[in-house]
């Protein structure tokens, strides 16, 4: 799937979504390129957060070695130029 909003994004506007791990688990954050090809994914860390474009497919997978997969989802709506980079996932 992807965030944010159909509409509100203008020229100078982008949506950015964010996932903040709450805890350890194996439940990776699996990104997709254009074509629907996995190009990236990101193991949940206690603490980690993760931002991205909010047009980025992307989905969850579920835990396996772990009994919970806790989760913040964010997205905002960034007006102006943004000061870092949101093209790749680190």
């Amino acid at each position: 799937h992807t965030d944010g909003f159909n509409g509100f994004e203008t020229g100078n506007s982008t949506w950015v979504s964010a996932v903040y791990y709450v805890n350890d688990s194996n439940g990776d954050t699996v990104f997709f390129d254009k074509d629907g090809f996995e190009w990236n994914r990101v193991s949940p860390e206690k603490n980690k957060i993760v931002m991205f474009r909010g047009k980025q497919p992307h989905a969850a997978s579920l835990p396996t070695n772990y009994p919970t997969r806790l989760v913040i989802n964010i997205n905002c709506l960034v007006i102006g130029d943004l000061q870092c980079s949101l093209d790749s996932v680190h």
